[in-house]
């Protein structure tokens, strides 16, 4: 496989003349397994600060079902030979570059390569059998995704996590992969929450509850997670009574399905309560607080959960009774969250960063001005960037 810009070894996936040369012969190779050409050879070239190529050449040396010019349109079509995408859907961040150290990169049998899988799908295209005919769904890898997504995550590397979260979102709506499809509307819908975007976050839960309808998923914990997280948008943006409506499918769901302390039911009691309490619904909202806690002490590191629910019954207390006649119930819990915030066996990582900055300003609007600031200066000292 000729190629332009000196020795792979030395560069990284993120440089083209590396990953875009394992994408060309991964292209041919699917070119030939769908007989389209008995031989081709793919050239890519790109341009600084351009993810797309600016040429795509296709020679099959005679030996295509089409000109070669027609097959470079459909290829173009076909694959996404931007370096990101290039990345994610060979995988190529991983540890795998011992093995082509001796013996070359390409036309080898005796390792496992991506770009040497005959292995494009995607539904009615050419480059998947014979044209028109549909082929089954090919699942996406949802727990590698959802590896990568928490490492944004520990980053605060947010637009990572979104171009990360759209590109495997359109490779399992192009695999028919349903279930993939489904995961991937409930982490959107979480992620566009927690970045304020209301449109984005209700489409994103419409979408995954039509789907859960859609498999017939009603009575599996997955669809319970939908609920939760559907209704968790809903509060975010407003709906309280919205909120709360699903959060009791969800309870239902989870308490005949999952054990009394499984963690999922600690999340589910949490946001449960914030609803009713926006909703004036206050012994009920500390009934549920106080399950959450529960729930939290029979969780490693249950601490950090434990103190945002606190945090949530000092704003429930003030609300239902006013601030001054809460005060000594508001210092005790305070109280509380600050040492259970302050736990030494704690791992000092991007969560812990976010916790701390979720809970700063709460500690703050109680005049605990001290706690704040040394809550802010965790967030610095314990968040990865990007």
């Amino acid at each position: 496989a000729p190629h332009g810009g000196g020795a792979f070894s030395g560069k990284d996936p993120t440089k083209v003349d590396r990953s875009a040369a394992y994408a060309a012969r991964w292209a041919a190779k699917n070119v030939v397994a769908a007989g389209l050409a008995k031989r081709c050879q793919i050239q890519l070239a790109y341009a600084i600060g351009v993810a797309e190529p600016v040429s795509v050449l296709v020679d099959t040396f005679g030996t295509g079902v089409m000109d070669d010019d027609k097959l470079a349109e459909l290829v173009t079509k076909v694959f996404d030979f931007r370096p990101s995408a290039i990345i994610e859907r060979l995988n190529l961040r991983r540890p795998i570059y011992k093995q082509t150290a001796a013996y070359g990169h390409f036309g080898r049998t005796d390792v496992d390569l991506p770009w040497e899988k005959e292995d494009y799908v995607e539904p009615l295209c050419p480059l998947s059998g014979k044209p028109g005919e549909e082929q089954p769904p090919r699942p996406v890898p949802r727990d590698r995704i959802l590896e990568k997504m928490r490492e944004y995550e520990d980053r605060q590397d947010w637009a990572g996590a979104e171009r990360h979260l759209r590109y495997w979102l359109a490779e399992a709506e192009q695999n028919r992969d349903a279930r993939g499809q489904l995961m991937l509307h409930n982490e959107m819908m979480g992620y566009y929450r927690k970045q304020g975007k209301r449109d984005e976050a209700l489409a994103h839960a419409e979408r995954a509850m039509a789907l859960v309808e859609q498999l017939g998923m009603e009575e599996t914990v997955t669809a319970g997670t939908t609920w939760v997280n559907a209704g968790t948008v809903r509060e975010a943006f407003g709906d309280s009574e919205g909120g709360v409506a699903l959060f009791e499918k969800a309870r239902r769901n989870y308490e005949e399905h999952l054990p009394p302390e499984d963690g999922r039911l600690g999340g589910l009691y949490n946001n449960m309560g914030l609803a009713l309490g926006s909703v004036g619904r206050y012994a009920e909202a500390e009934e549920m607080f106080c399950r959450a806690i529960k729930v939290m002490k029979q969780q490693p590191y249950g601490e950090l959960e434990q103190a945002i629910t606190l945090l949530n019954l000092a704003d429930l207390a003030e609300a239902a009774l006013g601030q001054e006649a809460a005060e000594e119930k508001i210092q005790g819990l305070l109280e509380e969250a600050e040492a259970l915030l302050n736990t030494e066996s704690l791992p000092r990582n991007g969560y812990y960063a976010f916790v701390c900055e979720k809970c700063a300003p709460v500690f703050g609007h109680y005049g605990w001005f001290m706690t704040e600031a040394e809550l802010k200066k965790r967030v610095g000292e314990n968040r990865t960037h990007p």
